[in-house]
């Protein structure tokens, strides 16, 4: 798994500790349900780089150990980011037919 993460993003990065693609790349090679022949593997590794860049964590709705994901009316049917399964299911990621994302809605507008 190690030489797919690398080929996004630098072998520094990932193998510096405590930055987001090395949080990232621990995750997901933790993630007994993810395999190296996931079609969509690079993009649930893009995916949580960005989570741990935005100090995912530290969200209040849906972080990857929320319990209250999907239970209030305006998360229903999402689930927490990283969570097992497709990215397309977790909060704020949209994907298009193809079910390849298409787009992140984060945040609250004014």
């Amino acid at each position: 798994m190690m030489e797919i993460f690398e080929s996004v993003s630098d072998s520094i990065s990932c193998n510096t500790p405590n930055s987001p693609q090395n949080f990232a790349s621990n995750a997901l090679i933790a993630d007994i349900t993810r395999c190296h022949t996931d079609g969509n593997l690079i993009e649930v590794y893009s995916l949580a780089v960005f989570y741990f860049a935005m100090n995912g964590d530290n969200w209040e709705d849906c972080s990857r150990n929320a319990n209250d994901c999907g239970s209030s009316e305006s998360l229903i049917g999402q689930r927490n980011f990283l969570s097992p399964g497709s990215p397309c299911n977790w909060f704020g990621v949209t994907c298009d037919n193809s079910n390849l994302v298409w787009n992140l809605v984060f945040g609250k507008s004014a």
